[in-house]
């Protein structure tokens, strides 16, 4: 597969398309657009992006189409993609998204075909016990239990309904952490940020943040923002890709989720 950069990428479709050269800034700025979704290529353009990317323009149509308005959709835009994808995403509250059946169903059929699932639950199962426990102490440690337990028969639900030689495309992590946390270190919230990459060639990579924000009657979903070059989120997403960390540095060399990366250790129940 080619391995292009986005001003190498936009100028050999300057070239093909109008048989003209275009400044080096506005070629990469052309391709941002179309990667972050603000804008779409041209007839034309597909017709030479096909060419060049050595794809068929129905598998690169798919790749800019719409935002997604709801985690459905981007499930099942993911699964219909030939694009190897990853999902990483972290539950700090009960999961009850994918718990939707047309949700969850989108997103097995993305686990069986080209689509990833990196679980990231952000508390740590031991923390340091105050000199005078109190309330506030016990609410918070008894919060952190009740969620895990939610998400660990998730993660479990979800592997029971994947064949066994697909289960290693979802994986559970836990902060690797030296003895104790103090009760403080998470952050406590029903809000769900979660990164979703579409590998398309060794050098164009399409990188999304989304913030789901769950509720008892349905859930929020937002787009917060693309990777892409000008974008004015691209601090936060810096932010939560640094969080994420060698979970997707890892999936975006190899296409494979790791067992351990940095901060982050796999869990693995003996339930198979």
């Amino acid at each position: 597969m080619l391995s292009l950069t986005q001003k190498e990428l936009g100028l050999k479709v300057a070239l093909l398309t109008t048989g003209r050269s275009i400044s080096d800034q506005y070629a990469q700025k052309k391709v941002s657009l179309w990667e972050s979704g603000t804008s779409r290529p041209t007839p034309q353009e597909m017709v030479a992006l096909s060419e060049i990317l050595r794809r068929p323009e129905s598998e690169i149509d798919g790749w800019f189409g719409r935002t997604p308005s709801s985690a459905e959709e981007l499930f099942t835009q993911l699964a219909e993609s030939q694009l190897p994808s990853l999902i990483v995403s972290c539950y700090s509250g009960k999961p009850r998204l994918t718990n939707d059946p047309r949700a969850g169903a989108a997103l097995i059929a993305g686990l069986k075909a080209n689509v990833f699932l990196a679980m990231i639950f952000p508390y740590p199962s031991d923390f340091e016990e105050p000199d005078q426990p109190d309330d506030d102490f016990e609410r918070l440690r008894h919060f952190y239990k009740d969620v895990w337990y939610a998400v660990e028969e998730h993660f479990k639900q979800l592997s029971m309904d994947l064949p066994p030689e697909k289960r290693e495309r979802i994986k559970l992590y836990r902060p690797k952490l030296k003895g104790k946390a103090n009760i403080l270190f998470p952050p406590v919230g029903n809000s769900r940020f979660t990164e979703v990459l579409q590998f398309i060639s060794e050098a164009q990579l399409a990188r999304t943040l989304y913030s789901w924000v769950e509720t008892e009657q349905g859930d929020g979903f937002y787009r917060i923002g693309s990777f892409a070059s000008g974008d004015i989120h691209a601090s936060q997403l810096e932010i939560w890709e640094s969080y994420f960390g060698l979970v997707t540095k890892t999936w975006t060399r190899t296409q494979s989720l790791p067992d351990t990366a940095t901060n982050w250790e796999r869990y693995s129940p003996e339930v198979f």
